[in-house]
């Protein structure tokens, strides 16, 4: 009896995951569109293709919702810093890896671009904002450690590292920032040559030898 139930257990507890990530997938959407305030969970289902009691199902109102979206986003641009600094590699390297996935992953999630730099500092929710600046802490320490042991070796200024990677991280935010809003469409960004420029910025400057 147990092998008949357990496979069913596993198949509707992904179609239950599988329905979570379509309801946060038109939600993303729908925010990225309307914004946080003109945004309905009538117009969420509707997206998704749900009635909306489904949608209480798994959230319990539009606020939750977001913030899970939002937590979403953070985890994964961690997780993406973890997984590119720890691949190895000479410094330089990896900070255009770093850049070059981060640029992707946005140009990937334009509505989770627009999410995070329009609708958290409009609505100014002071647990988003907590927990982007955790993240934001968590991936500069990241960086930082690489850059901390180029700064030992003297082949980097000797500067405080998280603030080194601070300014990095915000270059490259920046960059994708400003095509996004210039052609309010990332589709055309060429990540890899926008990426080399960053990196190359960052460590040599823009002054001509």
């Amino acid at each position: 009896m147990e092998t008949q139930v357990q496979p069913q257990l596993v198949r509707k507890e992904r179609e239950r995951l599988a329905k979570r990530r379509d309801i946060m997938h038109a939600a993303r959407q729908v925010f990225a569109m309307r914004g946080y305030e003109n945004a309905t969970l009538d117009e969420i289902a509707e997206k998704a293709e749900f009635a909306k009691g489904t949608l209480y199902n798994y959230f319990d109102g539009k606020e939750t919702l977001f913030r899970e979206i939002v937590e979403s986003a953070l985890n994964d641009v961690a997780n993406l810093a973890g997984e590119t600094m720890t691949a190895g590699g000479a410094l330089r390297e990896q900070f255009h890896s770093f850049a070059l996935r981060m640029m992707e992953y946005y140009k990937a999630n334009e509505d989770l671009l627009r999410i995070l730099t329009r609708e958290l500092n409009r609505m100014q929710l002071e647990r988003e904002l907590a927990h982007m600046a955790e993240h934001s802490r968590h991936i500069a320490s990241v960086l930082a450690s690489a850059l901390r042991k180029e700064i030992r070796k003297r082949k980097v200024v000797e500067e405080d590292p998280v603030e080194l990677a601070n300014i990095f991280i915000g270059m490259v935010h920046n960059r994708v920032m400003r095509r996004s809003l210039e052609k309010r469409d990332l589709a055309a960004l060429d990540a890899r040559k926008e990426a080399a420029l960053v990196v190359r910025l960052f460590f040599e400057g823009a002054a001509l030898p």
